[in-house]
């Protein structure tokens, strides 16, 4: 199966082929990473016919793994082409089993990337910027200036530095930073990507 990136669309992209179930693909150029099912049951599939009773008359007959339990429910098997190769009946606990491993560990995979997705994204970088002691310096020159007044209602104290500007983000002149009251900050904010 041939897979580019889902954020770049780069063809450049390493596999993790590790879970039993899930490959993991992380693109080489961006980072980002994303999971799949793999195309079978499991990475050792052994196959047999399975026959799986609803009563005395109906059946559905599927393939089932030994390995794993695993079968793909949708697709019946025709009685008349493999109806001489069942070789037992349908194990339905095990393929149970087989379909709660199988989300319990996508469900697992999907929380690891997808913090570090997140980590690759412009909001954690403007997050992890606001934390750095270089904001905190100039965050404090603002505010003195400002004379820790809000500068759009100029009544109430000022909580917040607010960007004029993301042109110059994280080498920001003093200029393109104004200081602003919570209340000011917020409604300005309303409908923004950053909330600084």
């Amino acid at each position: 199966m041939v897979f580019n990136c889902k954020k770049c669309g780069s063809g450049k992209l390493e596999h993790d082929h590790t879970f039993p179930y899930h490959d993991i693909h992380k693109c080489l150029d961006c980072g980002f990473s994303w999971h799949t099912k793999i195309d079978d049951c499991c990475r050792k599939p052994f196959h047999i016919v399975s026959i799986l009773r609803y009563d005395f008359s109906r059946f559905s007959l599927y393939h089932q793994c030994l390995n794993c339990g695993g079968a793909d429910k949708t697709k019946h098997l025709k009685a008349k082409t493999y109806g001489e190769q069942i070789r037992t009946g349908f194990d339905d606990c095990r393929f149970k089993k087989w379909k709660d491993y199988r989300e319990a560990e996508s469900s697992q995979i999907y929380d690891g990337i997808k913090y570090s997705n997140y980590t690759l994204s412009k909001a954690y970088k403007y997050y992890q910027y606001l934390r750095s002691d270089g904001w905190k310096e100039k965050r404090n020159k603002v505010m003195e200036r400002d004379n820790h007044l809000c500068q759009h209602c100029r009544t109430a104290k000022a909580e917040d530095v607010h960007h004029l500007t993301y042109d110059n983000l994280f080498n920001e002149p003093l200029e393109d930073l104004q200081a602003l009251c919570r209340l000011c900050h917020f409604n300005t904010h309303k409908n923004t990507e950053f909330k600084d």
